[in-house]
């Protein structure tokens, strides 16, 4: 025991290996690789497909993602009382918001520059210039593959803020309503909070499109110019149409959901006070009466849905029929007033590919601000 002692006190201090610059830029490297690849997410994927998953499994990986509910609103009480809700909303997702407001414009270049990029591969190849049309071809796809992983980089920012101010908002609210007697809390919280709160997650993941729409239609109008003429620009603006009709039908939607909500509380309540009070209804033989109130208060419920599907269609409808309507438009334009100038796939290809990547924002910029 002396001897082990003396040892020990004999014993030089364990030296500290410190890392180098060069060893801390790899690792640098090594992470922002597997948060711009998703690569934290391949060991659970492996582990799922050999076992089920648990919850251990996922919260492994919640730490790529959000922040627990309990954290955002230890988050929330730390801040400044004369603070009002929307602005510690925005204190929390405004950093954040802005990198993926960055990573949106990186993908709205890289898109608007794939129908240059066509025209030019179309012309080299119509040339027989084997060797730029391949560089342009490899310059093709390294442009699609950091425009598609800035766009996946916007959307997980963006689900991530949503899944956020959703799970902290719907957390303010329960801690207020229990904090109220049952008789002052309103009788719909429940699906004033479904419809709600889910508007945060549903509007962050387009939030972009207020300024990337604009500027996506300005510069397609200006490349359209340059490459069919003016007169393709009635394609642009049969395309326009979209905003204020995607607008109205929106808003159809929302008047339509709102009417129908008031049925769809009161059939729940009525659901509520059949399971709270079944023992009661079971023992005076009053079952066959509710089935029978709750099968018409969903007969009164279905012409509100079906006012829903109804506009929902035509939503769809013309989401899908007016960009191809335009497309030809702009094409049948050029033409037209051109009949010396032919068709050419130097003309067409770029003109398809524009318009593909102006009608995605136009067709969700009405549903976002409807």
């Amino acid at each position: 025991h002396t001897r082990f002692r003396t040892h020990m006190c004999t014993r030089s201090p364990v030296r500290v290996r410190h890392r180098s610059p060069l060893h801390k830029a790899a690792s640098a490297a090594a992470a922002l690789c597997i948060r711009l690849l998703f690569l934290w997410v391949t060991p659970a994927v492996r582990r799922g497909w050999r076992v089920p998953l648990s919850q251990d499994d996922a919260s492994a990986c919640a730490g790529w993602a959000t922040r627990s509910t309990e954290a955002l609103l230890a988050w929330y009480d730390e801040q400044d009382a004369s603070l009002s809700y929307r602005r510690r909303l925005w204190l929390l997702v405004r950093w954040r918001l802005v990198g993926s407001g960055v990573m949106y414009a990186i993908f709205v270049a890289s898109q608007l520059a794939q129908p240059l990029l066509l025209q030019r591969i179309v012309r080299a190849v119509a040339a027989h210039e084997q060797g730029e049309g391949m560089w342009l071809a490899v310059l093709v796809g390294l442009n699609g593959v950091v425009g598609s992983l800035a766009k996946e980089q916007q959307l997980f920012a963006t689900f991530c803020l949503g899944a956020e101010l959703r799970s902290l908002s719907v957390a303010l609210v329960y801690r207020t309503a229990l904090s109220l007697r049952a008789a002052s809390a309103p009788p719909s919280t429940a699906n004033l909070l479904s419809n709600d709160a889910q508007k945060l997650l549903d509007a962050l993941p387009l939030i972009h499109l207020l300024w990337a729409c604009p500027l996506m239609i300005l510069v397609a109008a200006l490349l359209l110019v340059d490459l069919a003429g003016v007169a393709a620009l009635a394609g642009i603006g049969l395309l326009l149409t979209m905003i204020p009709l995607n607008l109205l039908l929106v808003r159809r939607l929302k008047a339509a959901r709102a009417a129908h909500l008031p049925h769809s509380d009161a059939r729940v309540a009525r659901c509520l006070e059949l399971v709270k009070g079944v023992r009661a209804l079971k023992f005076h033989g009053w079952d066959a009466a509710f089935e029978a109130d709750l099968l018409a208060r969903r007969e009164r419920e279905l012409p509100y849905i079906r006012t829903e599907l109804g506009l929902f269609a035509r939503l769809m409808t013309m989401t899908i029929a007016l960009p191809q309507l335009a497309t030809a438009l702009a094409l049948a334009a050029a033409v037209l007033t051109s009949p010396s100038s032919p068709l050419t796939a130097d003309l067409a290809f770029p003109v398809l590919s524009l318009f593909s990547v102006v009608r995605f924002p136009i067709m969700f910029f009405g549903e976002l601000v409807g």
